[in-house]
């Protein structure tokens, strides 16, 4: 058969079997037929490349042939025999064949070339048949000894004595040798290949030398090979390699076979120079031609190693090899494989290999990657510990000489410290003044911290044992990264088993409870406020998860703080071995150093009557420094208004004693003022209280600013806005509410709002009713304002008008809606409220409404699809679906890109929301990889900092990556790297990111 119709042949093989065809080069190595695009600098990195069409690296090809050739000898003249006469007659059918062909098969494809005669002058002199013959005698015949001097042999114990011990129980270390991968290559009983990626400095040589002394003790008839690439120079590596591992091969061999390995490998070599003569063979120097049959190329000699390994009949074999080069990895790793019927093998090299695809069975550890996706998979929100009070000057001091804290700390062994308190007492400000002052607690500060601080005031999620958990476990392996094992398994099945970014409640569970099992690598302080504001449901089973930790049974050391009002759950499971410290019974001091500070700085008395007050506030106080700090506001509006020092003390004196009557006192004076007042007090107070995540002042502002008339016109709202709303809020909210550091709108006590759900619904002649219809009020005041925002006379009235807008145009859109601070809250909880009211008949005919206005209106193809996926309603009606999707699309991803600056940063969340939480595409694009194929780099940014999945594919398995290079967006292709989006992902074709662009040059 011709070698024509042979390669036909293997072509169609290889279509068949979804491979990619030759791609046609040109002198310099790029693909004919165009050049080469700008997104390939990106995809080929650090000089490297991935396999491509064909299987070229683009440029590369000519520099990697030498160091990555197999040959694939096809005729079968080429075999070698002892026997001359069948010598001479192979070697004439070889020399008279005008088909004669050999493969040269690179790493990145395979060149094909055919009858040598016509290329003797590429391939240099054709070798005689007596030449042929000399040098199939001499391979034969040499001994061991005298190959073996001729080999460039690196002395590998000499270097392996001199490495330092690997200590697997050192936390440095637990990186690998707690790794799964790494634990069940160890163990296995079958054959295994294990790929190590670190940089220097992380144990990879000690380990190896490690393996390599357990190997010899522990199996001494399993044959050991290994080498480390340290000990040779970068010009003879892989010979030394070879060389090296060929001596090796022969002395754990029997003596007897020590000639015949020696003969099997120089055959090899052999069969390669009869398919290639490039060298001037001569047949009267024997050891000068042994040197010049040594000279192969790298693949040839690590394939003559391999029929060596075969020769010596070895079954069982461990082979371990370090600090591996980006170059050589791939064609070492790939050949090792074929060497026995048992392999152990164990590679390292210092960098993630860049190009190309190991083969199935190889495992592979790159160093720190999987806890760092492990971390962003554990995302949680955490607001509390901000807005929490500082500490007055000089307070809290006690805490550091309390007998109880005292054993507590010093206690060598795991153990539990309750702050009780009563509401109000300042309990949540000592755990912060705590969680501040850790140095001062012996060992702390080489510990590990984590904290958390419960609340109902921030978003609902604030309250949840779950994104405790996620808290704590985020902190921890942060902060630690060998306690990576403690998550490896869960956050494997975590992933097989849901998306990316959840993790199932019992899976964190489990994890937390896996520290009292396994002794952390250092002492580990957790630090929980206000678990009485936690989530009733499961309480019990989280305490006794954190008491167990603290058990003294646990090898471990884990110090557990809690600061809480009495639970009955945590006092029952309080042990004699844990501590308690009584908040309000060690706080009279602080409170009273508090009452003088300010009766002497704020309302400037002095002598007997400061005396008299600061007693008086310290004795009735009793521990609550909630109640204190009432007592301050009131006398201050008695100073601004000119009363005389005795008349202030005989006040406070007349104002309520218990915290209780405080607040009916305060609440008593809410239900007074005008109708507006009572009007925005309604609507404030339900604001605060049911809305689903604290809001901001702004926010408050124009939820207030909503008239009560529903057919009201945006200009009724503009003329309605408060110019100075946060003296409106604090007018309003009376001393329940207070604005926070970070602007927004909170209770200024946990007992504030307990006291107004608990009073407010037994309440029977208020002014203002707070809790009546208070779900509808929010999702009212949210559809009504979307309906404001989105149909005002500043929004385009054709939807021609906005298919034709520049990027100019999209940016002041933006810039329009970052005024509408309120969109964002209306656009994320609109379906959860909707949910709580959707039998609310006012509710229907508003979101009906809504509709009815985006019907024909610009705004239906920014917010129709998200509306219509939240509620559940249509208002496209005769809008083709495609066109409606893609004018959908545009305007959103293309508005959100616009806003992708500091400066736009309230509405881009609002603009996320849209995209994220929208209708599934029905092609299954994320919108990462919408963003991503538009070119827009700005959103694809914006969705890469909030977790979007970047490895995501859609219906035809192309990720954002495909797409971008695809379209040609360079920008995207490097931003995409530099968040290491995985290139070599292949979609339903077999074709990596780096295939569609070159494909687009054809």
């Amino acid at each position: 058969m011709s070698s024509g119709r042979r390669g036909k042949k293997r072509k169609q093989r290889s279509l068949q079997q979804n491979e990619l065809p030759d791609l046609q080069v040109n002198e310099q190595g790029h693909p004919q037929g165009g050049s080469v695009s700008s997104v390939k600098p990106a995809l080929e990195q650090d000089g490297t490349s991935q396999n491509i069409p064909g299987g070229r690296s683009i440029g590369h090809i000519d520099k990697r042939r030498n160091a990555t050739a197999e040959y694939n000898i096809r005729n079968s003249g080429n075999k070698t025999t002892t026997n001359s006469n069948n010598t001479i007659e192979s070697t004439r059918n070889y020399n008279e064949s005008k088909n004669n062909e050999f493969t040269l098969s690179e790493f990145h494809g395979t060149v094909h070339i055919g009858d040598t005669n016509n290329h003797s002058s590429q391939l240099g002199p054709l070798i005689d048949i007596r030449t042929r013959v000399y040098l199939e005698k001499l391979v034969q015949t040499i001994s061991w000894d005298r190959l073996s001097s001729q080999l460039c042999i690196v002395d590998q114990d000499e270097h392996r004595f001199a490495i330092p011990p690997f200590n697997r129980d050192k936390p440095e270390r637990f990186w690998v040798s707690k790794n799964i991968d790494f634990t069940q290559w160890e163990s296995a009983n079958d054959s295994r290949v294990l790929l190590l990626s670190a940089p220097p400095g992380h144990g990879t040589t000690e380990l190896c030398s490690h393996l390599i002394d357990l190997s010899k003790t522990s199996q001494p008839n399993n044959s050991v090979l290994y080498f480390f690439f340290s000990t040779v120079t970068e010009a003879r590596r892989l010979t030394a390699f070879t060389h090296t591992l060929l001596h090796q091969i022969v002395s754990c061999s029997n003596v007897e076979r020590a000639d015949s390995i020696a003969a099997t490998f120089l055959n090899t070599l052999l069969g390669a120079h009869f398919q290639q003569p490039t060298q001037a063979f001569k047949d009267d120097d024997d050891l000068d031609t042994i040197q010049k049959i040594l000279q192969a190329p790298d693949n040839v000699l690590i394939e003559a190693l391999v029929q060596a390994i075969k020769k010596a009949g070895i079954q069982e074999l461990s082979i371990i090899v370090d600090d591996l080069s980006e170059d050589i990895a791939h064609l070492v790793i790939k050949y090792s494989i074929r060497t026995a019927q048992k392999l152990k093998a164990l590679f390292t090299i210092d960098e993630p290999l860049k190009y190309g695809e190991l083969p199935d069975k190889v495992a592979c550890i790159e160093y720190d990657k999987e806890r760092q996706e492990c971390l962003r998979s554990l995302q949680y929100d955490d607001t509390r510990y901000d807005k929490i009070s500082e500490e007055h000057r000089g307070s809290l001091e006690w805490l550091w000489e309390h007998p109880q804290y005292l054993q507590w700390s010093t206690s060598a062994t795991s153990s539990l410290l309750y702050i009780e308190g009563k509401p109000g007492s300042g309990k949540s400000t000592l755990a912060k003044y705590f969680l501040k002052n850790l140095k001062k607690v012996p060992n702390a500060c080489s510990s590990t911290v984590a904290h958390y601080f419960y609340t109902f005031r921030g978003t609902v999620l604030e309250s949840t044992h779950e994104n405790m958990l996620r808290s704590i476990l985020h902190s921890i392996l942060e902060q630690d990264e060998s306690a990576f094992f403690h998550f490896q398994q869960e956050f494997r099945d975590s992933r097989r088993r849901r998306n990316y970014s959840e993790w199932p409640y019992e899976s964190l569970k489990k994890v937390l409870s896996s520290f009292g099992n396994n002794p952390p690598t250092k002492p580990l302080y957790l630090i929980l406020d206000a678990m009485d504001e936690s989530k009733e449901d499961d309480r019990r089973s989280i305490i006794q998860l954190l008491c167990n930790l603290c058990s003294k049974e646990n090898r471990c050391c884990i110090k557990v703080c809690f600061a809480s009002r009495p639970v009955a759950e945590l006092k029952l499971r309080i042990r004699e071995h844990h501590h308690i410290i009584i908040m309000q019974d060690q706080n009279m001091h602080d409170i009273s150093r508090f009452a003088d500070d300010f009766l002497t700085t704020d309302l400037q008395l002095s002598g007997k009557i400061l005396h008299d007050a600061t007693e008086y506030i310290t004795k009735y106080a009793q521990g609550v420094f909630v109640w204190v700090s009432l007592i301050k506001y009131e006398l201050l509006i008695l100073v601004e208004r000119g009363l005389p020092d005795a008349e202030i003390l005989k006040c406070l004196k007349g104002l309520p004693k218990k915290l209780e009557d405080f607040y009916n006192y305060m609440f008593d004076k809410l239900q007074m003022g005008y109708p507006r007042d009572i009007q925005d007090r309604t609507k404030l107070f339900r604001l605060v209280l049911f809305a689903l995540r604290p809001l901001s002042v702004l926010e408050i502002r124009d939820a207030l600013a909503l008239p009560d008339d529903h057919n009201a016109s945006y200009e009724d709202f503009q003329q309605n806005i408060s110019r100075t709303i946060a003296r409106r809020i604090e007018y309003c909210g009376g001393n329940f509410l207070e604005i926070k550091a970070d602007e927004t709108v909170q209770f200024m006590h946990q007992t504030a709002r307990e006291f107004l759900i608990r009073t407010i619904p037994d309440a029977s002649k208020l002014q203002f009713e707070i809790t009546d219809k208070a779900h509808g009020t929010i999702i009212t005041t949210s559809v009504r304002y979307l309906m404001l925002c989105f149909t005002s006379p500043r929004m385009p009235d054709d939807i021609s008008k906005i298919t034709s807008w520049s990027p100019s145009d999209f940016r002041a859109y933006a810039e329009y809606l970052n005024e509408w601070p309120l969109v964002e809250y209306a656009l994320r909880y609109i379906k959860d409220r909707f949910d709580l009211c959707s039998q609310d008949k006012e509710v229907s005919q508003l979101v009906t409404a809504l509709f009815r206005q985006l019907i024909d209106n610009p705004a239906s193809h920014f917010l129709g699809s998200f509306i219509e996926y939240c509620l559940g309603y249509n208002n496209r009606q005769a809008i083709p679906v495609s066109e409606y999707q893609e004018t959908s699309e545009k305007m959103k991803y293309n508005t959100l890109n616009a806003a992708a600056e500091p400066k736009l940063a309230h509405i881009v969340e609002a603009l996320l929301l849209t995209c994220t939480q929208d209708a599934p595409h029905a092609e299954q694009k994320t919108p990462l990889i919408i963003s991503a194929q538009k070119g827009l780099a700005g959103a694809t940014q914006l969705f890469l900092d909030h977790g979007i999945d970047k490895d995501a594919k859609d219906n035809s398995g192309w990720t954002a990556l495909h797409h971008a290079a695809g379209n040609g967006w360079e920008a995207i292709v490097q931003l995409l790297m530099g968040q290491d989006a995985n290139k070599r992902i292949r979609d339903n074709h077999r074709k990596t990111a780096l295939h569609i662009a070159v494909e687009k040059l054809k």
